[in-house]
């Protein structure tokens, strides 16, 4: 366990031990008064825990901060959380590594794929998460299809009827994504089932014949 993390650790049980001051306040405290990335990261993370509102925290001068607050369910028709998800999923490199010192323990795996599952539960259609699904696509490979092409694909076709109609801008755009990335074409077959489920082919030589079926053109 590094420093940091057993710091934060111990300042937490203590106050909770003693009852000296309640949890929230505690982690109120450290949010306000703490200058380490780490502590203030697994603070916003208990509040998200808690369903607690962290509205405030969505304009923080930190974008690590920004993304852990955009991570709760407050209301649908607040756009900041989508718009905060977006700006951290632009870069999802330096997002996964924001906390490198220690892994958050509220994260299980990169810090791309819960920001991702947040994306995709505040938004409905492919063409919201567009930009963040093709900044993805260089991350992406058989061994992480489960937690971003795989919830992706769904995203682009609902209904699994992509062998069904023309595809529009935005699917040709995502599907010419995955075509294009050698490693999402390996010997796994984690992504087999998802792309049965989307209505697409399961082999890279029919997913480039798809894209290059003049036919299969949006609006066509």
């Amino acid at each position: 366990m590094s420093q940091v993390r057993g710091r934060f650790l111990v300042r937490e049980e203590a106050a909770f031990a003693v009852r000296r001051e309640p949890p929230l306040t505690f982690v109120s405290r450290v949010l306000t008064t703490s200058g380490d990335r780490w502590e203030r990261a697994a603070a916003v993370l208990i509040l998200v825990a808690w369903a607690q509102d962290t509205g405030d925290l969505l304009t923080d001068p930190d974008s690590a901060i920004r993304a852990c607050a955009a991570l709760v369910p407050l209301p649908a028709e607040d756009p900041r959380p989508t718009a905060v998800l977006l700006e951290a999923l632009s870069d999802p490199h330096t997002a996964d590594h924001w906390c490198d010192a220690e892994p958050l323990p509220q994260f299980d795996g990169w810090f791309r794929f819960a920001l991702l599952r947040a994306l995709l539960a505040r938004t409905t259609t492919l063409e919201e998460v567009l930009d963040a699904a093709l900044a993805l696509m260089p991350m992406a490979n058989d061994f992480t299809v489960e937690r971003d092409c795989g919830p992706l694909l769904l995203r682009a076709f609902p209904d699994g009827n992509a062998g069904e109609a023309a595809l529009t801008d935005a699917q040709r755009r995502f599907v010419s994504a995955i075509a294009a990335k050698d490693n999402c074409w390996g010997s796994i077959g984690n992504k087999i089932t998802w792309l049965r489920t989307a209505g697409l082919p399961t082999d890279r030589a029919s997913f480039r014949v798809l894209l290059a079926n003049p036919g299969r053109a949006a609006g066509v």
